[in-house]
């Protein structure tokens, strides 16, 4: 079995750890870790690749299908419930099993029957991000994208493998991949995790470190994070709840031990899902909305929000009233 990020999934069906659970209206449930919701970003491309040798090789490439991001306290979430084949993919589902998606041809009535009970669906849990990267937008017709690495633990190979997704032009990838990252060290503080004293050293530079340096014209740059957990470790180091962000001073200071931890137990410690009760933006059914203050700005990513608008953009802020 290997992970290949993206799956199409049924509801009802356990696919914890690696992919989410869908409910019976088909759109996933949330976990306890995951905390409050914003928005989700739209994403209309998505690369997933796995390295062979010395280089890397495409698992799976969506075309002219949108998905739903959420980046939540404990995962980054993709979604899509209307997949179509659009511009061509061929994916894997759970235990290799591969999932043609409907030809161009099958009139969309019966795509619709065919994909009835199932969601193009998948996650990174923060465990397992390796290094976060991003280009910008450097011309016409190119895009603002994000890749999130990670080292695939589910068979003897362990190979490196990374998704990128193009986000909409409103948007900024060297945000959004510092969201991600502040979210991830915040995640891993709050763990428990034992720390060496040089992890805890290159974890704190990071997270004082602020907005990367734009890279050239087509070029990546990275956040690398200092250590990271294969797939699907690490899920026993799990937080009591969702951790605070952005990061600040950790409450609880990771433990410090003279060596790096190594190993995990055998037994995965589930994190608990949140089956009674909904929550907004998509996940459930629908409830009154709750006031709060948004994470970041969705118009831009950025975190440095005044009260009302964002201070680097301008947008509003729109804060949900009871």
């Amino acid at each position: 079995m290997t992970y290949n990020v993206l799956a199409v999934c049924e509801n009802g069906v356990e696919n914890y750890p690696l992919y989410p659970l869908l409910n019976d209206d088909i759109l996933i449930v949330p976990e306890a870790l995951d905390g409050p919701l914003g928005e989700p970003i739209r994403v209309s491309k998505i690369v997933v690749r796995r390295k062979v040798g010395n280089g890397y090789t495409t698992v799976t490439e969506t075309k002219e299908i949108v998905f739903q991001v959420w980046i939540t306290a404990s995962r980054v979430i993709f979604y899509c419930k209307k997949f179509e084949k659009g511009g061509g993919w061929v994916g894997f589902g759970l235990g290799g099993l591969a999932v043609a998606v409907v030809a161009n041809s099958v009139s969309h009535a019966i795509a619709a029957n065919r994909r009835k009970g199932k969601a193009l669906i998948g996650n990174i849990r923060y465990p397992w991000v390796s290094s976060v990267m991003f280009s910008p937008r450097n011309g016409f017709g190119t895009e603002e994208n994000v890749r999130i690495a990670f080292v695939d633990g589910t068979d003897d190979s362990r190979p490196e493998g990374d998704i990128t997704f193009s986000i909409e032009r409103h948007n900024n990838a060297n945000r959004v991949a510092r969201n991600i990252v502040d979210r991830v060290i915040a995640y891993r503080y709050a763990s428990g995790e034992e720390l060496d004293a040089e992890e805890l050293r290159r974890f704190e530079e990071l997270r004082h470190s602020g907005l990367a340096a734009l890279p050239e014209k087509g070029r990546l740059t990275s956040y690398g994070i200092p250590s990271s957990w294969r797939v699907p470790l690490g899920l026993a180091l799990a937080p009591p709840a969702p951790p605070a962000f952005p990061p600040g001073a950790p409450a609880t200071s990771p433990t410090l031990v003279d060596a790096p931890a190594s190993g995990v137990p055998l037994g995965l410690v589930p994190i608990p899902v949140q089956i009674e009760g909904t929550l907004d933006f998509g996940f459930g059914t629908p409830k009154a909305p709750v006031a709060k203050r948004p994470s970041f700005c969705e118009a831009c990513g950025s975190v440095e929000l005044g009260e009302n608008f964002c201070t680097d953009c301008g947008a509003p802020m729109t804060v949900p009233t009871a």
